[in-house]
């Protein structure tokens, strides 16, 4: 795609037509994960194409994120569906052996984030709390609420140092400039109130994507959103069809992913 991200969409992997994928990342060594809340909760690639189960646990369970650290550990956030407990899960070995780990007083958890610094941030529902660690995510503390928020399911530091975080209600964005201390509503990309914004990206010239539901469940439509400042925002969606758009992902060749719930998009 060179520099225009975005024009052209296409269907690269139908193995599981069934496959609601949440959340997708490359991790340094170059292997494809996804989380899901079916069959499993992480499935991973060398190819996004051909993928197998690496998850800790799968029935009863919902996994909204997985990302890799500084350091090589992955870490799972997961949602046990029958008693509304937001765990997150640790793995220093790709996923072969996990520890869990508590998060006090969530219903679920949503984003993971680690910053330059090495401090972690998790967004939860449904008050829209984000949690912070600074010890590997061994120990976590509440931040507090950002305005107006009901879901936190998106977090990103930005080049310049900013933590941008998105959710519900109205596909809102919220962005701290003091490492999560306080927040500020920045933006809200749909007039409905049910809209979500799923996930945000900076790619490495600096562009940002937002991928989002729009709309009122079960009528929904994902869309792709792209902004050179993180304020003003456009809509690139075009031939993507994905009922909702949960995932956005850079791959080390230059390529934008697009996953959600009924598919794969690049």
């Amino acid at each position: 795609f060179g520099s225009a991200y975005g024009n052209y969409w296409n269907p690269i992997s139908d193995e599981r037509p069934w496959m609601r994928i949440i959340k997708m990342m490359q991790a340094k060594d170059g292997t494809f994960y996804y989380t899901s809340c079916y069959g499993s909760t992480l499935y991973k690639s060398s190819d996004a194409i051909t993928w197998t189960n690496n998850g800790p646990v799968s029935a009863g369970n919902c996994a909204e994120t997985v990302i890799e650290d500084s350091k090589g550990n992955l870490f799972l956030g997961v949602t046990d569906l029958s008693k509304e407990v937001g765990k997150i899960f640790k793995s220093a070995d790709k996923g072969a052996s996990w520890t869990e780990y508590a998060l006090s007083g969530a219903k679920d958890t949503r984003p993971i984030l680690e910053t330059k610094d090495g401090t972690l941030f998790v967004g939860t529902r449904p008050n829209g709390d984000v949690f912070k660690s600074a010890d590997g995510g061994v120990t976590w503390s509440n931040t507090g609420n950002l305005p107006d928020a009901t879901a936190v399911f998106a977090l990103i530091e930005a080049s310049d140092g900013a933590i941008y975080a998105a959710g519900v209600p109205a596909a809102t964005i919220w962005k701290s400039t003091d490492k999560g201390n306080s927040w500020t509503k920045a933006t809200s990309l749909s007039d409905n109130p049910n809209s979500v914004i799923t996930t945000l990206l900076q790619v490495s010239d600096g562009t940002f994507y937002a991928g989002a539901s729009v709309g009122t469940y079960p009528q929904l439509a994902g869309k792709v959103f792209k902004s050179a400042d993180g304020n003003v925002w456009t809509d690139i969606t075009g031939s993507l069809q994905l009922s909702q758009v949960r995932s956005l992902l850079e791959s080390k060749n230059g390529f934008l992913y697009a996953a959600g719930v009924n598919g794969l998009y690049k």
